[in-house]
């Protein structure tokens, strides 16, 4: 167990400040892949979401607004939580190019878009409320919020590192 400890955080203490933020953001997809699974398959197999008496899942998952092109919002949701786990979790240990951030900040954006144009339908036009589905706002939230964090310290980390090698040439010129 110690070794499985000792070998865990030697694996994190090496990782940039950019791959903890994108860590963070693979555990926040993974969240929200989970929320919009179990809502999916509540609407294929035409079952109640367990409520606990908070909210009204049923009448938001099988109103008019859940469905686009015939196919579950929970669904689509599963679809961006899922890209978005994969690339957090490709970026975690490597220095990828700017395109998987932006990617990634594109798509954390859509689902923030989406979830509040969802919960003010939910709000004011279905008079309902899913918990599942604020989670799931909130997560994509938290998503955007590490995704650009995460593209912030690795841009913060490139200019250390040049001002490091400025330094360091200007050192070694002066010292020539």
């Amino acid at each position: 167990m110690n070794m499985r400890i000792s070998s865990w955080r030697h694996w994190t203490s090496r990782m940039s400040a950019r791959g903890h933020w994108y860590a963070a953001g693979a555990v926040l997809a993974l969240a929200g892949l989970a929320i919009t699974s179990y809502l999916t398959v509540s609407h294929y197999a035409d079952t109640a979401p367990a409520c606990g008496g908070v909210g009204d899942c049923h009448t938001v998952i099988n109103s008019k607004y859940a469905m686009l092109f015939g196919i579950p919002l929970s669904l689509a949701g599963m679809t961006l939580y899922g890209a978005l786990l994969l690339g957090n979790l490709v970026a975690v240990g490597q220095n990828l190019s700017e395109r998987l951030g932006l990617g990634l900040i594109s798509i954390a954006l859509l689902g923030v878009v989406s979830s509040i144009y969802l919960t003010t339908i939910e709000i004011f036009v279905i008079e309902a409320i899913c918990p599942y589905c604020v989670a799931s706002g909130i997560i994509t939230v938290l998503l955007l919020f590490s995704t650009v964090t995460a593209e912030r310290s690795a841009r913060r980390e490139a200019i250390d590192a040049t001002d490091q090698l400025s330094y360091e040439s200007g050192a070694d010129g002066a010292a020539g």
